[in-house]
């Protein structure tokens, strides 16, 4: 695969960090793979395997011990824990940092986010998918090309899941891309338009869709015809390892 020909990608990244007492702990090796250009593209692997390193690596935020990234545009990262200040209402959440303020444009991404009606809301002791739908509406005033995202369904019942899964699908349609990372099978399948498997056998992960889905059965979030499909679609994709990646499935 010649990464090069592609507009966006990450091309033999390497992360090796040093702690006090010199040892060298490597927390991934020469990852190469394409983003897409305007979709969601997903990162799956478990926790504790350096996906959040990886995301601030993409989004210029940490310097990798070797390899290249290749994005063009403003990049806005959400990291796991969220980026919304709990002590200021959802409209100067939106506000903050910005010099132009459009207040036009503030409530037609606050309608857009799911927030109408909500302006005056703090997002203290609000639910994480509350504080999320903040988060997004922070990215889009600021008009990024790349919207990165750590972790962003987790804590969040079966029902937000799946509202916050549409949200980031119907932003993708502004031609903005989106990357994220999940540890979830089930989300990542029913998120992306781009999976990225790390670190995980394939023969496995027939099981983990079926186990994740037992848990999410009883609110029938994921028995959608669009979910059986991407399933079918995975299955069919296991035998395409990318070489030369500790990467084993991208579709």
């Amino acid at each position: 695969m010649n990464l090069t020909e592609r507009k966006y990608f990450v091309n033999n990244l390497t992360k090796v960090y040093t702690d006090i007492s010199g040892f060298r702990i490597k927390l991934f090796e020469k990852l190469s793979f394409n983003i897409l250009e305007s979709g969601v593209t997903v990162l799956l692997a478990p926790k504790g395997s350096g996906k959040s390193t990886l995301l601030k690596i993409i989004s210029g935020l940490e310097k990798p011990t070797e390899g290249s990234v290749k994005l063009d545009g403003t990049i806005h990262f959400i990291p796991s824990k969220g980026n919304s200040f709990p002590w200021m209402n959802v409209k100067e959440n939106l506000l903050f940092g910005l010099n132009e303020k459009d207040n036009n444009k503030i409530n037609e991404i606050i309608s857009f986010v799911g927030l109408d009606g909500y302006e005056s809301h703090i997002p203290h002791n609000k639910s994480r998918g509350f504080r999320f739908r903040i988060e997004l509406g922070r990215s889009l005033i600021r008009k990024p090309k790349f919207i990165v995202i750590d972790e962003p369904f987790d804590n969040v019942d079966s029902k937000t899941k799946i509202d916050l899964i549409k949200l980031i699908r119907k932003i993708t349609e502004k031609g903005i891309s989106i990357i994220l990372t999940s540890s979830n099978i089930t989300e990542a399948l029913f998120a992306c338009d781009k999976l990225i498997l790390l670190s995980a056998p394939p023969s496995s992960i027939l099981d983990q869709i079926d186990n994740n889905l037992s848990s999410e059965r009883d609110d029938n979030i994921f028995e959608s015809v669009e979910f059986v499909e991407k399933k079918k679609y995975i299955e069919s994709k296991f035998d395409y390892v990318l070489s030369g990646s500790e990467f084993l499935l991208t579709i």
